[in-house]
């Protein structure tokens, strides 16, 4: 048989709106901690954790994790980072020192890719198909989310904006092509905040590369980067879900 009597046999993810913005603020905050600017990253490490705890629903599920280490489990090995992270970031900013500044931006950067390393770690179809260009997609929206925010905060580095939104934009159509690729893409392609995120995101790139330096197109710049990268976790999340639902996907990327 194709499938098991058209029954889903992958159980869908049950997180809420927690896991994407945490998706989000993790991401951008690590995207910080490598630029070294560690106050803003202390702040989004804070954010992340209280998204975690949030979804996990009760703060001692969060010290549990800590007290085994699992190297086999990417949410183990998460929450180590995210707590290697803040403590870095939050050294660095007290007692700023060189190992400080290097421990601050290693934790970042794994805080930025393990959450795609982490998805990818699953049996849903959408995700484990397109598993090798997550993490990298996952860094490149990470930093395109820190352009936009320093955009709207009157912040503006214009060069690193272009770069990251341009990478951002490259690794999105990467991880399409891959579910395409393994017959999966349905979920995506049919998303609409999927190609929404796309459009704006776009846009944010050309605002981005419009020539002048007023205030008036950072701040669009900020808000379409803004946009766009809160709609791309929240749309990746509900295509994990929309795939796991699919029987058809499961069974066929099994056979192939």
């Amino acid at each position: 048989m194709e499938t098991y009597y058209d029954l889903p046999v992958v159980k869908a993810a049950p997180w809420r709106w927690y896991v994407p913005a945490y998706f989000y603020a993790g991401g951008l905050s690590g995207a910080a901690a490598t630029l070294q600017m560690h106050a803003l990253a202390s702040i989004g490490h804070a954010a992340s954790g209280a998204l975690l705890i949030a979804d996990l629903g009760r703060p001692a599920r969060f010290y549990k994790m800590l007290r085994v280490p699992r190297p086999t489990s990417p949410m183990s090995v998460g929450t180590w980072i995210l707590t290697a992270a803040g403590a870095s970031s939050a050294l660095a900013l007290v007692k700023p020192s060189r190992f400080s500044e290097i421990a601050s931006a290693c934790a970042g950067a794994m805080l930025s890719t393990y959450t795609g390393v982490l998805i990818g770690n699953t049996a849903v179809p959408v995700w484990k198909a397109t598993r090798r260009r997550l993490p990298l997609w996952f860094a490149a929206a990470s930093s395109a989310s820190l352009a936009s925010l320093l955009e709207l905060g009157g912040r503006e580095r214009r060069a690193y904006s272009v770069l990251a939104k341009t990478a951002d934009l490259v690794g999105a159509h990467a991880v399409e092509r891959a579910a395409e690729a393994a017959g999966v893409a349905r979920p995506l392609r049919e998303s609409r905040k999927w190609r929404v995120s796309k459009w704006l995101g776009a846009a944010s790139l050309i605002a981005s590369l419009w020539p002048g330096t007023g205030r008036k197109r950072t701040l669009i710049a900020g808000a379409l980067g803004t946009a766009s990268a809160l709609l791309a976790r929240f749309a990746v999340i509900d295509a994990g879900r929309a795939s796991a639902d699919d029987p058809r996907a499961t069974f066929g990327l099994q056979q192939r």
